[in-house]
């Protein structure tokens, strides 16, 4: 709001003294040229041009801060809230690769846990094939289904990007 008023006190500062410059050249003129009497508006066409050029650039020099200034103070708010909107996009992005890294740990803990369990389940088919206590047929099955979880491990292993060990190899 300050910057505004400065800013708009360059157009009114810069009109007043237009007319302030005129009746300053007319008095210097009466003063120290020997003019018979204050002219306000000189006889002399030259003066008269040149006095109007003198306040013609000076206004129009105030009119065009003016306008360059409010025009520097959008590009400014534009800029500090395109600021403001970058960082909170980048708090976002950080925040999501937090997130998407934590899943990706999630991941890889489930799957050390669950190959863990099934190294102990290759382990227990090996003791249970040595005692012969539970039939073939079962332990085919428990191969089988050893084998598929592991497949579906190493599947989800290949979508998320995280590289498990297999139920074959020690964890």
């Amino acid at each position: 709001m300050r910057r505004e008023l400065s800013n708009s006190l360059i157009l009114y500062v810069g009109t007043a003294l237009g007319p302030v410059f005129w009746l300053f050249d007319s008095t210097v003129h009466f003063l120290f040229y020997g003019d018979e009497t204050l002219e306000l508006f000189p006889r002399d066409p030259d003066e008269l041009w040149m006095r109007t050029m003198i306040v013609a650039l000076i206004v129009g020099f105030s009119v065009f801060a003016y306008h360059t200034s409010k025009t520097m103070l959008r590009i400014e708010r534009e800029r500090t809230e395109q600021t403001r909107v970058a960082e909170g996009l980048r708090h976002e992005v950080e925040i999501e690769k937090a997130k998407a890294e934590a899943v990706r740990e999630t991941v890889h803990i489930v799957h050390d846990i669950v190959n863990n369990f099934l190294n102990n389940l290759v382990f227990f088919r090996m003791q249970a094939e040595k005692s012969e206590a539970i039939p073939e047929e079962s332990l085919a099955s428990l191969d089988t289904l050893i084998s598929a979880t592991a497949d579906r491990i190493n599947q989800l292993a290949e979508d998320t990007g995280t590289t498990p060990k297999g139920p074959s190899e020690p964890s």
